[in-house]
């Protein structure tokens, strides 16, 4: 397969080499951070030629020989560059983008040019201006500003879960540095795994998936870290009512060697466990987690560049009682404890002027342990129980970029990923005067193994016309069986005229392994399963169409995107099944070759620059699943069915150094399952008198009834100051403005003869203060 792909570069690189052309090529990067600036833009003047730096920084652009060229160079927040250059052969020319003093771009935005890319669903997110964005507890987050976007879901209320275009959690691959995380959730989903101060940006992809990528069905989240300061050291200090976070990165080697260092933890738990033992008679309870975020950066010489990223984090939960009667008991305690662990080596490799390649070997892990530990007062052990389960991936990969000429350039590549997974393992004690239990159920460790090639071609037709054809050739070896998949990826753009496009794409992509979770569970019990023949992959086919339009030298921009997308192969628990019930064959207790079928429009208008900036997003969509064996075999609405979602963002620069930002959301209400029956089972009869013993409840179809609409405002003010080489940032942040009781869940309980219904609600109006130092 790898030589197929050689013999493709081989064929255009002898079909193009007699080109009366030169290549421009090198990096872009801010002049004080030194930070490479990922999809800055590179245009030639009074021409469409125009490429967008890549993932690190780097660009290749092709102009005429021997002649004398004007270059514009643009990026988010920054002061755009011009200059002019005679080229008479291949040149290396890097730029340094000084920053803006204005703030005079929005903080969440489509690629600059919009109209002109191969790209539907695609969105940057600069993590240097979302803190001003209004929070929970003044803790910035990248999840919390992608749950504004279109087509992105938030789920429960708090929650950094996010779910595109009709997808589940799992099936969005999200990479920090290339390398995927597992679980991005700490506190139950109200803080995610992203410390701000140590990332550089991030983007998401709905739709027309490169080939490089894949494993997932839904969307991508290629999250970047800092590289490091290769002048100064610097660094930033963030205090919030949530957590405390320290940054800093600088140089080892004056422009040669940098690293970046960041921590952030929770400190609320060192005060709330002795709290809570005070208050509760010795009972008490506790909760922390930490991110640990390490980067070093180095450049052997203009061609090579070596990147070393590493991150760990993990939450602990722990309840400690005493006196537990059940079991007669007066010491116990309960543990939960989960988290990630990633590391990753990557060679950038400069071939010529026209050839980039990435290689990258990359380890990462997840780990689940919930440990339930009752003893008695001569601290004998009474009751032992045991649970743990995670995935370990180690990873291969080469990515190359040829720019062939003006009209070509080619994307290809390989991948290996080997899969370790402990589905779970459980063992339990218990110990009484009448019985002696010990038992252990163990899953072994299952194996598998992904083996990826792909090809993609961008090609301008004509000046109206440009396409991106690709293909991903997968297979995933499990369970003794090999499971084959051929992904077309095709993107077409139809340029009507400088301010106006259409774009299709179709991506047709292969899900190897299945998240098995519960909706009953509250805290992140994520089991990670292989595909196998009883389970076999799951599949995705979608189809994008969309309008897009640039007014005022793209003061504004307006996308208008519909999707279909058609889900195969689902995985879903059982009627009745939860993970408490996976020890044993854990198979047996899921629904498989479930189908799912989403289908949606989405409008977003952006002001993109100015004094006040923001965006208007509207989606209005439609998603629902289908099992043999679940709501009796019909269709029924997916559980984050959400019909209208509609967001305002603001941002107002008052003063030079005030700021002044807003959100509002609406969403209609999420679907959910009530009972409408219970029949007493009677056992016994005693005095004329029924006592019933055990009870049946009769639920209505799954999710036939809506929870009540959710809306909210949040406000921030953002006070900043300059001194000297510092600079100082309050914030004020007020979430939930108006008080609005929004739905987090619905309960029902039987009072005389009829049930009834009853909102619990999460979030009142938070006020929270929060402090920023960078220097």
């Amino acid at each position: 397969m790898n030589k197929i792909l050689f013999v493709f570069v081989f064929i255009f690189v002898f079909l193009t080499g007699f080109s009366q052309n030169v290549t421009i090529s090198g990096y872009v990067s801010d002049a004080i951070s030194t930070e490479n600036l990922i999809n800055a833009t590179v245009r030639i003047n009074n021409t469409k030629n125009a490429v967008f730096t890549n993932q690190f920084g780097f660009y290749s652009l092709i102009v005429p020989s021997n002649d004398s060229v004007t270059i514009t160079v643009s990026y988010i927040g920054c002061k755009t560059i011009i200059k002019t250059v005679f080229l008479s052969s291949d040149t290396e020319l890097n730029f340094l983008m000084y920053q803006s003093n204005n703030i005079d771009s929005i903080i969440i935005t489509a690629q600059k040019g919009i109209t002109n890319t191969t790209e539907t669903g695609v969105h940057q997110i600069y993590t240097n201006q979302i803190k001003l964005l209004p929070s929970l507890g003044g803790e910035t987050d990248i999840l919390k500003a992608i749950q504004l976007l279109p087509g992105v879901q938030s789920g429960n209320e708090g929650s950094n879960g996010f779910y595109v275009r009709g997808g589940n959690t799992d099936e969005n691959l999200i990479l920090l540095d290339d390398v995927p995380l597992y679980n991005v959730n700490h506190v139950g989903g109200f803080v995610s795994v992203f410390n701000s101060d140590a990332i550089n940006s991030a983007k998401i992809i709905k739709s027309g998936f490169p080939a490089k990528y894949g494993g997932r069905l839904s969307s991508v989240l290629d999250v970047r870290m800092k590289d490091g300061n290769m002048h100064k050291i610097s660094g930033n200090f963030n205090f919030s009512p949530i957590s405390s976070n320290l940054s800093i990165n600088g140089p080892l080697k004056k422009d040669k060697t940098a690293f970046m260092f960041s921590v952030r933890a929770l400190y609320l738990g060192i005060i709330v466990q002795p709290l809570t033992f005070l208050s509760f008679n010795g009972y008490s309870q506790g909760y922390n987690f930490y991110d640990i975020n390490f980067k070093l950066v180095h450049k052997i010489n203009s061609n090579n560049r070596l990147f070393l990223s590493f991150y760990q984090g993990g939450d602990n939960y722990i309840y400690k009682l005493n006196n537990f009667l059940s079991f007669n008991t007066s010491i116990g305690s309960i543990n939960n404890r989960w988290g990630n662990k990633l590391f990753s080596f990557r060679w950038n490799h400069v071939f010529n002027s026209k050839i980039f390649s990435n290689t990258t070997l990359a380890y990462t892990k997840y780990k689940f342990s919930k440990i339930i530990d009752l003893k008695s007062s001569d601290n004998s052990e009474i009751y032992f129980y045991k649970l743990q389960t995670g995935i370990n991936d180690l990873i291969f990969k080469t990515d190359f970029e040829y720019n062939v000429n003006v009209k070509l350039s080619i994307d290809f590549g390989f991948n290996t990923t080997f899969h370790s997974f402990i589905p779970a393992f459980s063992e339990y004690k218990f110990l009484s005067e009448n019985q002696n239990i010990d038992t252990v159920y163990k899953n072994e460790k299952v194996f598998g193994v992904e083996y990826n090639a792909y090809f993609e071609t961008n090609y301008k037709l004509s000046n109206v016309i440009e396409t991106k054809v690709g293909i991903r050739l997968a297979n995933y070896v499990a369970d003794n069986k090999c499971f084959m998949s051929v992904e077309p990826r095709v993107i077409l753009l139809i340029k009507i005229n400088d301010n106006n496009s259409l774009k299709s794409s179709y991506a047709q992509t292969q899900q190897n392994i299945h998240l098995i979770t519960s909706g009953a569970a509250t805290l992140p019990m994520d089991i990670w399963a292989t595909a196998n023949i009883k389970l076999p992959p799951s599949e995705s086919k979608q189809i994008t169409l969309g309008y897009y339009k640039s007014f005022k030298n793209n003061l504004y921009e307006l996308s208008v995107e519909t999707y279909c997308k058609r889900l195969t192969h689902l995985v879903a628990f059982k009627e009745g099944a939860t993970y408490l019930s996976i020890i044993g064959e854990w198979t047996d207790k899921l629904e498989h070759n479930g189908i799912g079928e989403a289908k949606g429009i989405e409008i977003l208008i952006e002001k993109k620059y100015g004094n006040t900036t923001g965006w208007i997003s509207y989606t209005l969509s439609k998603s629902i699943r289908q099992f043999e064996n679940i709501n009796h075999g019909k269709k029924y609405p997916f559980k984050y069915d959400r019909l209208h979602s509609f967001n305002v963002i603001l941002t107002e620069k008052i003063k030079d150094n005030i700021v002044f930002t807003a959100n509002w959301v609406f969403g209609s209400g999420f679907p959910f399952t009530l009972p409408v029956a219970r029949y007493d089972i009677i056992n016994s009869l005693r005095n004329d008198t029924w006592l019933p013993s055990n009870q049946i409840i009769i639920y209505a179809d799954r999710n036939t009834y809506r929870m009540r609409a959710y809306h909210r405002l949040d406000i921030a003010i953002n006070f900043i100051k300059q001194k000297k080489s510092r600079i100082r940032t309050w914030s004020i942040n007020i979430y939930n403005v108006y008080n609005r009781q929004n739905p987090y869940f619905y309960f029902s309980k039987y009072n005389s003869g009829t049930w009834q219904i009853y909102q619990q609600s999460l979030f009142p109006i938070i006020p929270s203060i929060s402090y920023s130092l960078k220097f």
